[in-house]
């Protein structure tokens, strides 16, 4: 199979445009019924990427004395702006069924990547409320990556038991290099009247580090099955490594964790169709990369309750699903406000919510989904000013709805029309939470 993908597009915000090239071929093996070797291999270039800054909460969300911001206003300097990325991955999916009971598979991947960003960003709105005050930013970063899996399967029964034992060893290595850096001289843009092309202008020094990561990991699953009744219980053991090194000073920063991670679940399917679950979850994720400032990031660390109900009424195209759940997370990488394109740490976010989805076939030509999410989430430890509120960015609330009509029949048989609608409720501004986002519809339409 051959799948490529060629795009050009200019955006909203001036002097801004999004290109890609993509191409992924791949190979099955199939020798017999038992085996099968899949090659996955995919290129991707980003030379443009877009708009990846942003412009003052002061004339956009907020009121500003001399007028509202146009939202298409570009705040850097067109000729020195530059994102672009490259991705290559080569890898394998390998399976081999040895009897009725035992299945082996493998999953390879290797990636490079690569990405170039320097930009000229709004650093603050001086008093006048007009004139942007500007610095540059600028990252070269490339890593290599490679990760391993390794998993075996076994299919039996214990007496009225119908187990899926899963037992796997996976490991996954990043050798990355970035330098970083922000500042320099950059004369201010005036945001109702810009004038670019204001160089030359200082550059700043970029710093660099190297970061080696690597994580192996052992885990078992068994899945069971007793009649109607499903319980799926879990284990990991992970141990992962960082050795980051500031390419300036030569200092060194290591860093050593192991984690026990778990879940269970359990679910009873009725016959009316019904079928309600309860389900416990603990995570551990190693973040590779490092802050502006260059110190590497923590795992990050999640729990998470869930309880729920799904409904397949027997005779009907339907679906119905409703879930409510308690989720826990340390060390959530977020947006670094201060420094475009990078991230800092949250120390920790709860998250408490409700969700809904239905999917129905009306008629046998009109096919609806509904979607509706409640999310109560709250820094709830934290060295800074978004302790005790809300994650920038993220809505309360979040609703969609969306049909399909395909005509079956007639001079238009096989031609479907589609639109839909999705609703994102407001968001926290900035960590503490100082102003919010206004709310918006977006529309889609397909034919």
């Amino acid at each position: 199979r051959l799948v490529g993908l060629g795009r050009a597009a200019d955006t909203q915000v001036d002097f801004t445009k999004e290109e890609r090239l993509y191409i992924a071929p791949s190979l099955t093996f199939q020798p017999n019924a038992a085996t099968s070797l899949t090659l996955l291999t995919s290129f991707q270039r980003d030379p443009e990427t877009g708009f990846y800054g942003f412009i003052p909460s002061v004339g956009t969300a907020l009121p500003n004395r001399n007028g509202r911001i146009r939202s298409n206003l570009f705040p850097g300097e067109p000729d020195y702006e530059g994102y672009s990325r490259n991705a290559l991955n080569l890898g394998y999916a390998f399976e081999h069924r040895f009897n009725d009971v035992f299945t082996f598979r493998q999953n390879l991947r290797y990636s490079d990547l690569e990405s170039r960003n320097r930009t000229v960003a709004v650093a603050s709105l001086a008093a006048n409320q007009r004139t942007l005050n500007r610095r540059v930013t600028a990252s070269n970063e490339k890593a290599q990556t490679f990760g391993v899996d390794n998993q075996l399967q076994a299919d039996f029964r214990t007496g009225p038991l119908t187990h899926k034992l899963l037992f796997g060893v996976d490991g996954y290595w990043v050798d990355g290099t970035a330098f970083t850096g922000a500042g320099g001289v950059v004369q201010p843009l005036d945001a109702f009247v810009p004038v670019y092309g204001r160089r030359p202008f200082a550059v700043p020094a970029i710093p660099g580090t190297t970061q080696l990561t690597e994580q192996y990991g052992i885990y078992l699953q068994d899945q069971i099955k007793l009649d109607r009744l499903s319980l799926l219980v879990g284990g990991r053991f992970d141990r992962a490594m960082a050795r980051t090194r500031n390419m300036t000073n030569g200092a060194l920063t290591k860093q050593d964790d192991t984690a026990n991670t778990g879940r269970v679940a359990l679910m009873y399917n009725f016959d009316n169709g019904f079928a309600p679950y309860a389900s416990y979850s603990t995570s551990f994720e190693p973040m590779a990369g490092t802050s502006f400032g260059g110190s590497p990031f923590k795992p990050s660390e999640g729990e998470q309750f869930e309880v729920g109900l799904k409904y397949e009424p027997p005779g009907y195209n339907a679906f119905f699903q409703a879930a409510l759940y308690d989720l826990t997370q340390t060390n959530v990488p977020t947006a670094d406000l201060n420094n475009v394109g990078f991230q800092i740490q949250t120390g920790e976010i709860r998250a408490r919510g409700f969700e809904f989805e239905a999917r129905a076939t009306v008629l046998e030509n009109l096919d609806l989904v509904a979607a509706y999410a409640y999310t109560d989430a709250e820094v709830t430890k934290s060295n800074g000013a978004d302790l005790g509120k809300r994650p920038p960015v993220v809505p309360r609330h979040m609703a969609s709805l969306w049909a399909h009509y395909t005509f079956k029949t007639g001079l238009f048989s096989g031609l479907g029309l589609g639109a839909g609608v999705r609703y994102v409720g407001k968001g926290a501004g900035d960590p503490g939470n100082t102003f919010f986002t206004d709310d918006y519809a977006l529309v889609d339409a397909v034919i």
